[in-house]
């Protein structure tokens, strides 16, 4: 349609959590025997062990040989990264999260043929006007270890506030260079730079009362299945709390009501903007 139309088209592909989201089910390959899985399960439980006392270098070794006899259990794929990554095997740790990606059996996040399917997608038509913002590597090259995280994410694939700068800034950029070209007085006149976060934040009324409400929203979501059965759950929890302590002096009465005010001035330069009329509705009840 937008082609038809002779209009630019962007396609993206999609970002994930890699850095600290465990798998959310993992699967034995079909072909390992009931002995070569109770070879693997010893050496899993090894390698459990000795990561939990900090020996990175002692799981790391009864990890590999688990993925020997399977390479295909996630969650395997997941801790072989996070102890490269302990490690500062960078490389090799980017390379086990993505398969640990891959291989979840509950495929809750974008795996790697879709995201190559979308970029074969966007080179196949770049002659009709279609561009690729290739946001999963966006992501990766402002991440540790090309793996993104908690910074960027607050589960699976929900963007932190600054994961939404991130993607609105690359896809703004991308999409201003595909405009058809202004004529020179034009472009003297409207040569503005981008907006920093904390003026996105302003204009759509993000404050830290804001920013409170949303953890606790996540923290109720993933406080339940099946996130509560990853193996990261722990670590997720203590994260979403420690926020929520940081941000409780924007919480009470005080901090709702600079809130309703700075959702006020945003609305004031926005009238009738339905969600920062819902935002105000909220601040005003707490």
């Amino acid at each position: 349609a937008g082609t038809k139309a002779g209009t630019p088209v962007l396609l993206c592909t999609l970002p994930c959590n890699l850095r600290d989201c465990s798998p959310f089910a993992s699967a034995h390959s079909p072909a390992l025997t009931p002995e070569q899985r109770a070879s693997w399960e010893k050496m899993f439980e090894a390698g459990r062990t000795s990561e939990a006392a900090g020996r990175m270098a002692d799981a790391l070794a009864d990890y590999e040989s688990a993925a020997r006899l399977d390479p295909r259990f996630a969650e395997l794929q997941f801790r072989l990264g996070s102890c490269c990554l302990a490690l500062n095997r960078k490389a090799d740790a980017r390379q086990h999260f993505q398969q640990a990606k891959d291989e979840d059996a509950l495929q809750f996040r974008p795996d790697t043929r879709l995201n190559e399917t979308i970029r074969e997608v966007a080179a196949a038509h770049s002659a009709d006007r279609v561009r690729l913002l290739d946001a999963e590597k966006i992501f990766a090259g402002c991440s540790i270890a090309e793996s993104p995280g908690a910074d960027l994410f607050y589960e699976h694939v929900h963007l932190t506030p600054e994961g939404n700068y991130l993607l609105a800034s690359s896809a703004a950029e991308q999409a201003s260079s595909m405009l058809p070209p202004q004529p020179a007085s034009a472009q003297a006149t409207n040569s503005v730079s981008w907006l920093s976060q904390a003026e996105c934040d302003q204009r759509v009324g993000l404050t830290d009362w804001g920013r409170s409400e949303v953890v606790k929203l996540i923290q109720t979501m993933v406080s339940k299945p099946p996130f509560s059965t990853q193996s990261v759950h722990s670590n997720q929890m203590e994260r979403l709390s420690a926020e929520l302590k940081r941000l409780r002096p924007a919480t009470g009465p005080a901090g709702a009501r600079r809130a309703a005010v700075a959702v006020q001035h945003a609305l004031d330069r926005h009238p009738g903007d339905p969600e920062l009329v819902r935002v105000l509705a909220s601040a005003l009840t707490a």
